[in-house]
């Protein structure tokens, strides 16, 4: 599964947020590439914040989010 959001030199901006919000409404569990960031934790850790996901991991400079559908769930946890 490719990354479905990429995340460029300019970092997160609101621009970002918003593509993240609507791919995590198509898809509740989304890969987002960073490029580079300066301290990737503390930036995955800001995706999730603002867009009100969880962070399910991160492997490399790759940070997986999961945010259920608010009317239609597909994936469902336990």
């Amino acid at each position: 599964m490719k990354p479905v959001v990429l995340v460029g030199q300019g970092g997160l901006s609101d621009s970002v947020l918003q593509a993240i919000d609507a791919a995590l409404l198509a898809h509740e569990l989304i890969k987002v590439q960073m490029r580079q960031p300066e301290d990737k934790h503390a930036s995955a850790q800001a995706l999730a914040d603002g867009t009100g996901a969880a962070l399910c991991g991160l492997v490399g400079h790759v940070v997986i989010l999961y945010r259920p559908h608010p009317e239609a769930p597909r994936i469902v946890l336990d």
